[in-house]
């Protein structure tokens, strides 16, 4: 193996893709999956033949036993994320803490000063102090769902081959909370970060803790990037904080580790040009609207020339009801529609890279609205009402008075939360032009 990533499990992995792009504004070199398990480690760090590796949960803390060297970063640390093959054998490196940086100073989050929590006490946990520490926090305090089981100081032996070294892993002045305990004192809480998987593929619904009880946020950091952002990002993003998630922090960290892979440096330029590539291969297409707007029409076309699948969500309803949208309205009510749009809504909003047409009161529930933003951005068609064709399939929309009754009820909320709106040309193959090209220039929203 070149280089590559081992860890357990590995399905929902964005690494691949992210060391393509930076392939290919560097130089060529080839990097796999790798998933293994805790009991197959020491077999594969004895035998393997690697260039460089990354590691991910289960492994960055047992790597450390197999280095012969590593950074300051990494004993103090107690975590090991990228590892080297150089003349003296294993080098390992802490890439994640430049990724985070790199993440929190993007987003605009001063950490100096500042009361920091973080939530949960692993390896990342132990690398968002070290960030939070390094850019002057005033205070770091850990939430753990078993505080009591922290000591006030432990020091642990890296290795076999650095018994000799010891990390500080919690320092006598760290703080441990239970999330009760993290509520209850949210007050006292500048800077939010989030450490735990809770709220990554596929629970994407589950969130940490409640965004409410800090009413003094300044800023929200969350390392999650499946989706590509968390419910408690967008909790933060809805409440005017400003927020980093975790695919800026993993492009940063896979920027910083294919630099000592490559042994040359990457400039941020290229970060910012690669995390934006990778966000929009991600990334959902969402268009909302009124009924009759073109969403159909513009979802097929889009998804075709980006070479996506488009999702229209009433053509899906009425391939699983076996009937057309009006009949499921006539016979089973409107109700009954919501919920099974609704249903359909959380079940696409867990895929990445696909075109999702919405009906035109797909997001008339703000639950369906936030999960279509985890993991897309929406977009609204906008055209002048007197263009639209009157059909009798859209039940509440059958008749000119009805739309424009409608327009005026629905635009608002549209409108409301929408990221971006898209106005429609009297060609319909000039607004798929168009949109195609916009999108070539879309940035990650955070």
């Amino acid at each position: 193996m070149d280089c590559g990533l081992i860890g357990f499990p590995l399905a929902q992995s964005f690494s691949p893709e992210i060391h393509r792009a930076i392939a290919a504004h560097t130089q060529p070199y080839s990097y796999e999956l790798h998933p293994l398990a805790p009991q197959d480690l020491d077999s594969f760090m004895r035998s393997a033949d690697f260039r460089g590796i990354n590691v991910t949960i289960p492994h960055k803390r047992a790597v450390l036993a197999f280095l012969n060297d590593m950074s300051q970063a990494v004993a103090q640390t107690g975590t090991c994320n990228t590892i080297v093959r150089r003349e003296g054998g294993l080098y390992g490196e802490n890439t994640d803490i430049s990724g985070l940086t790199m993440d929190i100073e993007h987003a605009g989050i001063s950490l100096a000063g500042a009361r920091v929590m973080i939530l949960g006490t692993g390896g990342t946990a132990h690398t968002a102090a070290y960030v939070a520490h390094a850019a002057g926090a005033r205070s770091v305090v850990f939430v753990s769902r078993t505080p009591e089981r922290h000591q006030p100081v432990e020091q642990r032996s890296l290795s076999r081959q650095h018994s000799e070294q010891q990390v500080m892993l919690e320092g006598s002045a760290a703080q441990y909370l239970s999330y009760m305990q993290a509520e209850e004192s949210g007050d006292e809480v500048d800077v939010l970060i989030n450490a735990t998987p809770c709220g990554m593929y596929p629970d994407v619904d589950d969130v940490p803790v409640d965004i409410d009880h800090f009413p003094h946020l300044t800023g929200v950091v969350d390392v999650i990037y499946s989706p590509l952002r968390s419910r408690l990002v967008l909790a933060a993003a809805e409440r005017g904080i400003r927020v980093a998630t975790g695919l800026r922090m993993l492009v940063g960290q896979a920027i910083s580790a294919a630099s000592l892979f490559l042994r040359t440096e990457i400039s941020q330029d290229a970060a910012r040009t690669i995390t934006d590539t990778v966000w929009r291969s991600k990334a959902n297409i969402v268009l909302i609207g009124m009924p009759g707007v073109g969403k159909t029409t513009q979802g097929h076309a889009i998804a075709d020339a980006l070479g996506r699948t488009c999702i229209d969500i009433d053509e899906e309803i009425e391939a699983r009801e076996g009937m057309s949208v009006r009949s499921v309205f006539d016979r089973k009510g409107e109700a009954y529609f919501r919920q099974k749009e609704a249903e359909l809504v959380a079940e696409l909003s867990t895929r990445n890279g696909i075109v999702i047409a919405c009906g035109g009161g797909t997001v008339l529930r703000h639950e369906s609205v936030r999960r279509l933003k985890v993991n897309g951005k929406l977009f609204l068609l906008d055209r002048p009402l007197d263009t639209f064709v009157v059909s009798d399939t859209r039940p509440l929309a059958d008749s000119r008075a009805k739309l424009a009754a409608l327009e005026a009820e629905r635009m608002p909320l549209y409108r409301s939360v929408a990221d971006a709106v898209v106005e429609e040309s009297a060609h319909p193959e000039d607004t798929t032009a168009n949109f195609v090209k916009r999108w070539a220039g879309e940035s990650a929203p955070c």
